[in-house]
């Protein structure tokens, strides 16, 4: 796909994003007391990198914007098809500014960030082959999602309890995490939160550390894996991974009132 072709994928998300909300929607039920106020709940979507600065490459030669941007479309249109009608995604344009990605993220006072991402691996377990004529590196050496959180986050313990909560929504679906951001070498040595469930540290992710409200990252699979890569495009994939969102969401929302720590 060209960056033309992911520029007007972009747009169209975003205008989806600005058109779609609890007032265009029927009326809302907030649902009983305990539950989650779904209509009210405002959760941010950060879609990974831009069309320009596109963040890792797949086995195949696409960018990783590509995948994190399908990923996006689906796991918001779940959530509205489930009630979040405030569930809104942010697309950056051209170049990738963290700071000021961040900035947009906080201005948008959402009760919860999700970022999403697909992930590599380090250069020394890179291998070569051939598609389409062209060379692309590769490694099926790891495969799977993770889940990272900042402690430098402000809401931190909130941060980590969504995390720990989507992860074992993704468990129960049968999907499997990946251990390699916690080897000790240049690059990786994350600490794991939660080794059950594929939840890890990485304090210097900058959309989560300078956010305000509770964040949370999820690489959603290893797209320099070849399998996982062919996971990542299927439909059905996506589709559990957004009822994972869901589900955590439903459970996460029914402990907290909207609105009440908004930046």
């Amino acid at each position: 796909m060209t960056c033309n072709g992911l520029c007007r994928q972009a747009a169209a998300l975003l205008g989806a994003a600005t058109i779609v909300g609890a007032s265009a929607l029927a009326e809302p039920d907030t649902g009983a007391a305990g539950s989650c106020d779904r209509a009210h709940f405002r959760l941010v979507i950060d879609v990974g990198h831009t069309a320009i600065t596109y963040g890792a490459t797949s086995a195949n030669g696409l960018p990783e914007f590509q995948f994190n941007l399908s990923l996006a479309q689906v796991v918001l249109q779940h959530l509205r098809d489930a009630g979040f009608f405030q569930a809104d995604a942010i697309v950056e344009q051209g170049r990738e500014n963290l700071a000021e990605r961040a900035r947009r993220l906080n201005a948008a006072r959402p009760d919860l960030i999700l970022s999403l991402h697909h992930d590599a691996v380090q250069d020394r377990y890179l291998k070569s082959w051939v598609v389409d004529g062209k060379t692309q590196d590769y490694s099926d050496d790891f495969s799977g999602y993770s889940i990272f959180v900042s402690e430098e986050n402000p809401r931190f313990d909130d941060s980590k309890k969504f995390a720990i909560l989507l992860g074992t929504e993704l468990r129960g679906r049968d999907y499997k995490f990946t251990m390699h951001h916690t080897e000790k070498i240049p690059g990786e040595n994350r600490p794991v939160l939660d080794a059950g469930v594929g939840v890890f540290r990485y304090d210097n992710l900058v959309v989560l550390h300078e956010a305000k409200a509770p964040a949370v990252l999820l690489e959603a699979a290893v797209i320099v894996n070849r399998d996982d890569e062919r996971r990542a495009r299927d439909p059905d994939y996506q589709a559990g991974i957004a009822e994972s969102v869901v589900a955590a969401l439903d459970k996460y929302c029914a402990a907290i009132k909207p609105g009440a720590h908004r930046g």
